[in-house]
């Protein structure tokens, strides 16, 4: 079977080579997707030193600063003890605030 290298450098089945179920498929080519996004983003945000889920946190509590952690979470894919770190890591930095009794809010700048 013949290969083909993806934007992420990984080695995939190439489509015309593929005796895969459709199904099969689509699976492989989106989790190559999620890969590439993966990298582009994380490449991208690399200068403010913010990861995917940080960013992804940061923009869904500018437009939903009324959810909770675990509600967060959920939005976000990730764990309610992953969300929680992430959280107070946007904290730390300044991008956050937690405030006794409120959920936590994106700053506006």
């Amino acid at each position: 079977m013949s290969t083909a290298t993806s934007p992420t450098g990984d080695a995939s089945p190439a489509p015309a080579d593929s005796d895969m179920e459709p199904a099969t498929y689509v699976v492989d080519a989106v989790a190559r997707l999620q890969r590439a996004v993966f990298a582009i983003g994380s490449q991208r945000l690399q200068p403010w030193n913010m990861t995917l889920s940080s960013y992804t946190a940061l923009r869904v509590m500018a437009n939903r600063p009324e959810l909770t952690l675990a509600q967060l979470a959920r939005r976000c894919f990730v764990k309610p003890q992953t969300m929680t770190r992430i959280v107070s890591e946007l904290e730390r930095r300044g991008l956050v605030q937690r405030l006794p009794g409120q959920k936590a809010s994106a700053h506006s700048r």
